[in-house]
């Protein structure tokens, strides 16, 4: 199923991102929030990664619902570093 999603979202199909996001949310904020430990700064970071993947959906290469987390997993770690670089209180 979530192929199917992954190539109506690469066409930009709104519905389709929308549902990726509801399937990965829980998990990338897990991921997050245990990393920098606060709430306000998940979410920040959460909004970033996703408007990244919006980005970038095009480019991703499905090959299973794994490599979907690992590519949200690598976006999120790099959002991170990033946030934390500008001077935001990130341990």
């Amino acid at each position: 199923m979530l192929r199917a999603t992954i190539e109506q979202a690469k066409n930009w199909e709104s519905a389709a991102f929308a549902t990726l996001y509801d399937a990965t949310y829980d998990r990338i904020y897990r991921y997050i929030f245990h990393r920098v430990l606060d709430t306000i700064h998940t979410e920040d970071i959460i909004s970033i990664v996703y408007e990244k993947a919006l980005k970038y959906i095009r480019k991703f290469r499905w090959t299973t619902e794994n490599e979907l987390f690992s590519w949200l997993y690598q976006i999120s770690y790099t959002s991170i570093i990033d946030f934390s670089r500008e001077s935001h209180d990130v341990e």
